[in-house]
C-alpha cells in the first residue's frame, strides 16, 4: 500500500477547512473532513486513480466536493 505525506500546507489547509466549516456546521465540518481522508484511503488502495493534472505531468488530481488534490508521481 502507498504511503501517503501530508505538504505542510496541505495540512494547515484541511484544518483551516475545517474550523471554517465549523462555524456553520460542526456535522459538516466532520463529514467534509472523514469523506476527504476516505478519497485519501482509495488512493492508498488504488495509486493511479484520478486524472493527470493538466498544469504539471508529474502530478495527478483527484476532486473531492469543489477542492482539489494533488499527488505527485
Amino acid at each position: 500500500m502507498v504511503e501517503i505525506q501530508f505538504h505542510p500546507i496541505a495540512q494547515e489547509d484541511i484544518k483551516e477547512l475545517y474550523d471554517y466549516f465549523s462555524r456553520f456546521s460542526l456535522q459538516y465540518a466532520d463529514s467534509f473532513v472523514e469523506g476527504f481522508y476516505e478519497q485519501l484511503e482509495g488512493l492508498k488502495r488504488f495509486p493511479q486513480m484520478g486524472k493527470e493534472y493538466p498544469e504539471n505531468k508529474r502530478y495527478r488530481q483527484l476532486i473531492y466536493q469543489n477542492y482539489r488534490i494533488l499527488k505527485k508521481i
